[in-house]
């Protein structure tokens, strides 16, 4: 089998990929618990790599900050929920 074919920018686009995968199924665990999600069981949840799930969280809560919904991090647990300004 060749592997010629396979160039840098197929690797990024692949990687990208996966990383996007990983985020939607972060997000999805998120907002279906309605609770804080301690690392552990968002890794049992979804199969991401730890350090690949610290580093996705972090995205989130920067993607999330400006929204209706942010990601709150206690501890070591995050939890999806409604922004500060609409929780009346």
């Amino acid at each position: 089998m060749s592997f010629e074919h396979i160039s840098e920018k197929n690797i990024q686009e692949l990687d990208s990929e996966i990383e996007t995968e990983n985020t939607k199924k972060i997000e999805a665990a998120l907002f279906i618990a309605g609770k804080f999600l301690s690392l552990q069981e968002l890794i049992t949840l979804t199969d991401v790599n730890p350090i690949l799930l610290k580093k996705i969280l972090s995205d989130l809560e920067d993607k999330y900050k400006n929204f209706g919904i942010n990601i709150i991090k206690k501890e070591n647990s995050w939890k999806m929920d409604v922004g500060a300004d609409y929780t009346w």
